[in-house]
């Protein structure tokens, strides 16, 4: 009897200045099981954040609250993560989220790129 929910294997793309504003009234907030994600201690993440050039379609997963938003000390090396490519575009990044049950949430995002001098910056984010 168990379900199993749809859920991204991965998602990777290269580095970018965001092109528009971000348009909440479109596609972000017309997916009713993304807004059933929100709570007190998740928020609706982006696999690959909208500041760095990703989506806001189809890029949206429950994401810990302390690491989206950068207050803890995990969330803070993810933050760092997203500005540098913030800063530095045509850079390839990625994001693999991991599952150990049947839901659409990762227990781990692995999120990492390739940097200027070709090395890779990969680090693992517990999400629950």
């Amino acid at each position: 009897n168990d379900f199993i929910e749809d859920r991204t294997v991965c998602v990777y793309g290269i580095s970018s200045k965001k092109i528009a504003a971000r348009d909440t009234s479109d596609a972000f907030m017309r997916q009713a099981e993304a807004r059933n994600w929100s709570d007190g201690n998740t928020d609706r993440g982006h696999y690959l954040g909208h500041s760095i050039g990703g989506s806001i379609y189809a890029n949206i997963f429950p994401q810990k609250r302390e690491i989206n938003r950068g207050t803890s000390q995990e969330g803070k090396r993810f933050r760092d993560m997203e500005g540098y490519l913030r800063k530095t575009s045509g850079l390839f990044c990625f994001s693999r989220p991991i599952y150990f049950d049947f839901s659409c949430r990762p227990f781990i995002i692995e999120f990492g790129y390739l940097d200027t001098d070709f090395k890779w910056v990969i680090e693992s984010f517990e999400n629950v």
